[in-house]
């Protein structure tokens, strides 16, 4: 009975051994169970995170076939860019020709300022030579004033023509106001014309050491210009302080007129007073 007991101790000690070595087993498959559900759980996170990469690289490609036909779009405009800019070109080109044809222009204007210039020079120097005309006709009118004095008729008639010389010579310094005139105007349309042809020549970088040296032959041409006007200004200085010699020399003429008067009616009345007392005696 007591080596039965003994092994019902044992026996019973190794149940409890077993058991507890189960639980233990129990223990450590429920840990390695739920060790597999959270990979388990983690797996099916990630194929989630792969599906939306997939979504993602989707959108990034139709992005990239965007750009790829956007590029391919522009690759088709630049052709019609290039059409355009050879049509710029060829307009630069014609505003080059229109310049050259104002250049030419401009030289026959001045050729034709030159004549006229040259014309004017010719006008004063004939004016120069009738006013020392004149000089020598009033010198020889004085003389024959105090010969006769019926030549009074012809000195009034000499001084009505130096009157009408005179308005003559007005009527030429206002044709040349005018004509100054219309030099300054014509200044002011070659100055809009240079604006105008400076933003016409704007379109194309090659024509701008032309138009540069076209404002520099235009600023030479206008100080020749304002050379020019200030020596015509001389001349009419010139012609004005004749012309108000002339009528000081009017003035003295009609004081010796006076005198030549007064000296006849002197003669009148000796003769009167000799004619009385020839009678007397």
């Amino acid at each position: 009975m007591d080596n039965k007991s003994i092994l019902s101790c044992k026996s019973l000690s190794t149940l409890v051994t077993i058991t507890r070595f189960l639980s233990s087993v129990d223990s450590l498959m429920y840990s390695k169970i739920s060790l597999a559900s959270k990979s388990l759980s983690t797996l099916i996170t990630f194929i989630r995170f792969l599906s939306s990469v997939d979504s993602l690289m989707y959108s990034k490609i139709s992005l990239a076939s965007k750009s790829l036909s956007t590029v391919v779009t522009i690759i088709r405009f630049l052709p019609s860019v290039d059409s355009l800019m050879y049509n710029k070109v060829s307009l630069a080109f014609k505003s080059l020709s229109t310049v050259v044809t104002f250049i030419r222009f401009l030289s026959s204007v001045d050729s034709l300022m030159y004549n006229k210039m040259s014309l004017a020079c010719k006008s004063l120097s004939t004016i120069v030579t009738f006013i020392r005309f004149l000089s020598s006709v009033d010198s020889l009118m004085s003389n024959k004033n105090s010969l006769n004095n019926k030549t009074l008729y012809t000195l009034v008639t000499f001084i009505r023509f130096l009157s009408i010389v005179d308005s003559l010579m007005y009527n030429k310094i206002s044709l040349a106001s005018k004509s100054l005139s219309t030099l300054v105007t014509l200044i002011r349309f070659l100055s809009s014309v240079c604006s105008l042809m400076y933003s016409k020549i704007s379109l194309a970088s090659k024509t701008l050491s032309t138009v540069f040296t076209f404002i520099r032959f235009l600023s030479s041409v206008g100080s020749l210009m304002c050379n020019k006007i200030f020596l015509l200004f001389k001349s009419l200085s010139t012609v004005v302080t004749i012309i108000r010699f002339l009528s000081s020399v009017d003035s003295l003429m009609s004081n010796k007129s006076s005198l030549a008067d007064k000296s006849l009616s002197t003669v009148v009345t000796l003769i009167r007073f000799l004619s009385s007392v020839g009678s007397l005696m």
